[in-house]
């Protein structure tokens, strides 16, 4: 059975294919997708992404919206992804460009390698990348194994 969800986000994958790519998706539901058309990527590990998340609340950082937005994590390398606007700059995040594709499978298939932490829906938006970037920078530095003795 089909639900919102995978609607909206099936239907935000095939917008973000190259056209002659639809084919090959609507066949195998896996798809490359293209930094630098619609979006850029901010790639980070998993940790500095909940790390993120945590701060927020706890630092009282301004609101990073994810709801409604696109945030895939890759679990065979502890990556997480993030679609932002094409041009973003974030200081301290590798920021995927042009020549780089993101691997994604339908959202019906949840034990692929990608994950969705945060599902697309209409109106398409991208996490606010200026956001991101405070968050970024105002996050506290992960512990050390020797803070953690102590």
């Amino acid at each position: 059975m089909i639900n919102d969800r995978e609607t909206t986000t099936t239907a935000w994958i095939e917008r973000s294919l190259p056209a002659a790519d639809l084919e090959g998706w609507r066949r195998s539901y896996t798809a490359l997708l293209p930094a630098g058309l619609h979006w850029d990527l901010a790639r980070m590990p998993l940790a500095t992404w909940e790390r993120i998340r945590r701060a927020r609340t706890r630092l009282g950082l301004p609101v990073l919206e994810t709801r409604g937005r696109p945030v895939i994590y890759d679990p065979t390398c502890g990556t997480v992804y993030v679609p932002i606007p094409v041009g973003s700059v974030i200081p301290g995040v590798c920021v995927l460009r042009a020549g780089t594709w993101l691997l994604v499978h339908h959202p019906s298939h949840p034990a692929a390698p990608g994950r969705w932490l945060s599902w697309p829906a209409r109106p398409y938006r991208l996490i606010d990348a200026t956001a991101l970037a405070t968050a970024v920078a105002t996050i506290p530095a992960p512990r050390t194994a020797i803070e953690d003795r102590s």
